[in-house]
């Protein structure tokens, strides 16, 4: 053997080519077989990542298994089980395999699968397990794809993994999770893995002081760096805690990632009130309940306070129910000059061409841009001209979601002086525009040629079935002339 192959970093970059070749798994345990030094660097990619712990479970002697074959068609999986608790010698097999798994993900869709493990297994594994942690090495860790019942899984905090080494873990509670066992869960973790970087947890309702509380407790998680919390379900009467007890000293530190789905924006605008991160880049924010028009603009105050989020954002996503932000309330958001992607979805905003103008000027960088609105029968105060500013300043731009008045086509020396002004031109991407409704339109072939000679590699998405239907039959009419001028 070439001695380059002894070197174990080159040895794991050839088999990670195999990896990533046709027929990785066949070609890797080929490798694996071939001699004891590909032995060892092949198993570990081909244990890595596992969709669940259904394949370790098939390493223990198939005589203390138990398979039931799905009932009837469809996408109905079968499910495995023990039939006693394994021995010792059961376990010497699929030892030498857990160490070698870092990643238990979602990664193989439930209908591909023909078996699924029956909630008893996690707790047999975890209770007769002769070493622990059960997965030493573990890194990252999605408890959906986890199947227990509900003391396997406060069990797990403990004898599971290595709470040093994870890294990421993703929790959903589900209906076999009590309330009480879901509660000692996430109340524990923080202690139990504070290393961690990436926390994502879905509830499916809660009492406010119980969300309160595993805020707060998360929030002293120093190397967190992405935290995506929703909860299905809340009273807003019991939304209303003092921010004060969402606030402690030096919270969320490390913060980059903020991703937040809650009925009501109460828990959002405590949370936004605990960050103390400098680093903050991402927010995506879903409030889908939220009609309060004070509580979405407090929001915008938060964020607007942190001098050193104007630095470090890169993409704001705000979605509510039925709000009334105005144009001043959203100016807040133009001194985020490096961002990249803006979705204000269903905030009552309703854009004119001037804080269009505004936008463009503001975020050179700008890639995604959406603003829709919940009111459909609201006029569009944007008319085409307010394109015009993202052909000079956004040479980056790529998609437009927009409510726009079409009615009238600016003469064509606009849209002349505007391409020609663009930056990088010959680099600009292709643009896809999705006309929200209603929009207005009247000339066809004119919106077609000025849009042409604004963006000459736009595509357009006309909703369908839109409450006019003429509307929707000249904006297609759009979409037809751009083609056969293209041909």
């Amino acid at each position: 053997m070439h001695r380059c192959l002894q070197i174990r970093e080159i040895l794991l970059e050839v088999l990670e080519l195999v990896f990533a070749s046709k027929n990785p798994y066949p070609d890797l345990v080929g490798l694996a077989r071939t001699c004891r030094s590909f032995h060892g660097p092949a198993l570990e990619l081909l244990w890595r990542e596992q969709p669940s712990l259904l394949r370790l479970v098939m390493c223990f002697p198939r005589e203390i298994l138990d398979f039931s074959e799905p009932r009837g068609c469809g996408y109905d999986s079968g499910t495995v089980k023990f039939t006693k608790t394994p021995s010792v010698q059961d376990w010497e097999r699929p030892l030498v395999y857990a160490k070698h798994i870092k990643r238990v993900v979602n990664s193989v869709p439930a209908y591909m699968l023909r078996y699924e493990l029956h909630a008893s297994v996690l707790q047999t594994l975890l209770e007769s397990c002769p070493s622990t942690p059960l997965l030493p090495n573990l890194r990252c860790l999605n408890y959906v794809v986890i199947t227990g019942n509900s003391n396997a899984f406060v069990a797990s905090l403990f004898t599971l993994f290595s709470p040093n080494l994870l890294q990421s873990l993703t929790f959903r509670c589900y209906y076999r999770l009590d309330s009480h066992d879901s509660h000692t869960f996430l109340t524990h973790l923080p202690n139990r893995c504070p290393q961690i970087e990436n926390l994502s947890f879905s509830l499916l309702a809660r009492p406010s002081a119980d969300i309160i509380e595993y805020i707060t407790r998360f929030a002293s998680l120093r190397h967190l760096k992405s935290l995506d919390f929703a909860v299905a379900k809340h009273s807003e009467s019991d939304c209303y805690i003092r921010p004060s007890s969402i606030n402690p000293p030096n919270s969320f530190p490390s913060l980059v990632n903020l991703t937040v789905d809650c009925p009501y924006a109460v828990v959002v605008l405590h949370i936004l009130k605990a960050i103390h991160s400098t680093k903050l880049r991402d927010i995506k924010l879903r409030c889908p309940c939220e009609s309060d028009t004070a509580n979405l603009r407090e929001v915008f105050a938060i964020v607007a306070s942190h001098p050193a989020w104007e630095e470090s954002m890169r993409s704001i996503l705000l979605t509510t129910g039925a709000c009334s932000i105005t144009v001043d309330d959203v100016r807040r958001l133009l001194t985020f000059n490096h961002l990249r992607r803006v979705d204000l979805d269903s905030i009552g905003l309703v854009p004119d061409d001037h804080l269009l103008d505004e936008m463009a000027k503001a975020w050179p960088m700008l890639e995604h841009l959406s603003i829709t609105s919940s009111r459909s029968r609201t006029p569009s105060k944007a008319t085409l001209n307010g394109l015009v500013p993202f052909s000079k300043y956004c040479p980056h731009i790529a998609t437009l979601r927009l409510q726009l008045d079409a009615s009238r086509v600016p003469v064509p020396a606009n849209t002349t002086d505007a391409s020609r002004d663009a930056p990088h031109e010959g680099e600009r991407r292709g643009l896809l525009m999705y006309v929200e409704a209603p929009s207005e339109i009247r000339d066809p072939t004119g919106v077609a040629s000025f849009l042409l000679n604004l963006f000459p590699r736009i595509a357009l998405s006309i909703p369908a079935h839109q409450a006019d239907s003429l509307q929707e039959f000249l904006w297609r009419r759009v979409v037809t002339i751009m083609v056969e001028t293209r041909r």
